[in-house]
Parts: structure tokens; sequence; C-alpha cells
């Protein structure tokens, strides 16, 4: 009912929750092409790993990743047969001029192709932050004319066939942790808010950005089972960072001083923070013991024992 007020209605905002949001539909038409777009990409990552010796694990991630879209086409087009006569208000219907999302890090497992297979690279997609992206893209890619979404690589609009999209809808992100866990959180960020600058200079793609403004690391770090250590690499350091910063901020306001932002943070003892060891006991080294066993020793079900479930525990 709220959707149906606000395609009618002439509002200066709109607050809803996030839920809220995921439950305003795509039109058909626009999550089709969208689809055919994410399909593109995943079949030409696969070309690719298939050029690549060694790389067979990527590949059948990639194929699961495609078929997976694939799946969701063929179900988008029975749905597009079944609801021609029916009416329901969708995102494409609201005419939304401008997005501010808060809390925008909830977002960031957007998925993307990619032929590396270091851990730090999360391209695996969650439902949600792929509602947003595509409804971003939508208004991104809307007809100044007709509102329909123009498909990439169209130079008309496939409705009325106007040539201009309208530029004049934006998005504002709000988060106090835009990058917080992996390096390939900054090219999400990008990917949202500058598509068409990627875009525009070859740096769509994951893997030739992760070329320009990534590197690999390896370093000493702590089993999961918290027994010994081990050298491990992931992708986990920028490169190229004057480049990168320059990109960032053509879309960014950072706020770093807490006087500007109007936080007070209480005074710490002695004016810094210090490191306070404190000794192992004899029942948290038994612990430790058997996690480092448990780790050593996982059995073939993951329902019975696996890493995830030891490193929660070691927590």
């Amino acid at each position: 009912y709220i959707f149906a007020r606000a395609a009618q209605g002439d509002y200066d905002a709109i607050v809803i929750t996030h839920s809220a949001f995921g439950k305003i539909p795509l039109s058909a038409e626009t999550e089709t092409a969208f689809l055919k777009e994410k399909i593109a990409e995943y079949e030409a990552a696969l070309l690719e790993s298939k050029a690549m010796e060694g790389r067979s694990m990527t590949a059948k991630d990639l194929q699961k990743s495609l078929d997976n879209y694939k799946s969701k086409l063929e179900a988008l087009t029975d749905k597009l047969e079944r609801r021609r006569d029916e009416r329901i208000v969708t995102w494409d219907d609201l005419g939304v001029d401008q997005l501010f999302v808060d809390e925008a890090d909830m977002f960031k497992n957007l998925g993307f192709a990619t032929n590396k297979t270091i851990p730090g690279v999360k391209g695996r997609a969650s439902q949600r932050a792929e509602d947003m992206f595509m409804k971003i893209r939508s208004m991104q890619c809307r007809c100044v004319n007709c509102g329909r979404f123009v498909p990439a690589g169209h130079t008309r609009c496939p409705n009325c066939f106007t040539t201009k999209q309208d530029d004049t809808a934006s998005t504002v992100f709000m988060t106090g942790t835009p990058i917080a866990n992996t390096v390939s959180e900054m090219y999400i960020m990008q990917r949202y808010l500058d598509y068409d600058g990627l875009k525009q200079d070859g740096l769509l793609n994951f893997d030739a950005w992760a070329a320009q403004f990534g590197d690999d690391v390896t370093a000493l770090e702590m089993n999961p089972s918290g027994k010994g250590y081990r050298l491990f690499t992931r992708f986990a350091r920028y490169k190229n960072l004057p480049e990168l910063k320059r990109r960032f901020w053509r879309f960014a306001d950072v706020q770093m001083d807490a006087e500007v932002v109007g936080v007070k943070r209480p005074r710490m003892v002695g004016g810094r923070a210090r490191a306070i060891a404190s000794r192992c006991s004899p029942a948290l080294s038994a612990l430790i013991d058997t996690l480092a066993l448990r780790a050593e020793n996982l059995p073939n079900d993951p329902k019975e024992d696996n890493m995830l479930a030891v490193t929660n525990d070691g927590r």
C-alpha cells in the first residue's frame, strides 16, 4: 500500500527500513537486463579461467555462479509471462530521484566474477547487496523521457528510442565502516558509486582493478585453532595509493576528526592505549590443544565438525 501511495504522490522524502526496501520489487524487464549482464560477465571470466592451468576450482565456482544466474533468468522469463496482465508497483514506477542509504556497510557482499583464488577476495553475493546494486543501476540507467531502464550497450531507449539517459539521479551511502575486512571492499564501493568511471577506465572487471590497486601479502599468522603459526598469503594491501585515493575522493566525503563530526571520546589513562598480557591458564591451554587436534583431524562430513566450528569455539 505504501509503495502505491509513493508512486502516485508527490513526496519530498520517504523513510523506510532496509527490510521494507528489499521488498520493493524490480520490474521483470529491468531484472532480466541485469541478469543478462551478469551472465555475460561470468561467461567471460569462465573462458579466461579455463585458459589458465591449475585453476580448476575457480572454473567450478564460476560455472556454479553462472548456472545460478541462468536459472534466475529462466524463472524471470516465466514470471514475466504470468504477470503481463497483473498490476504490481515496482521500483521503476516510484520515480526515485535520490537514494540515501544509512548503514551502507550492510550491502558490501556484492558479487563479482574473478579468477583470483587467494583469501581476501570475496566474490560471492548476498541477495540484499544484489538487490541494492540493481536498484542503484536502474536509477543511473533510466531514460529521461519514459523512465524505463536502458540496458548496457544500448545508445537508445528500447521503449521510446530517446538517446539521453537521466543523469540527475544519485545515491548517497552513509557508513562508519566503508572498508572493514578486505581490500576488495574498496572495489565494491567504487562499483556501487563510480560504476561508469570504472567502466570508462577499463577497471570494471575485478581482476583488472586488483592488478592495478591491490597486492598479495605473505605473512606469519596464527593457526585458526590458536596453536602454532603458519605462513599465509592474502590479498591484503593497496598499491598505487595516490591514484586510488583520487578515484575514491571523486564520490567520497571522509571525516576522520572526532571533533568535526561531534563525537566525544573519553580520555585514556596515560594518554595512550596499553597492551596488557595475561598468563594462559591450564584450562585454556588444554582447550587450545583440543582445538588444534580437531583442526588436524576434521571428518569428511562437515556436519560432524568443520574449521568454522573450531574457530568459533576458539573465540
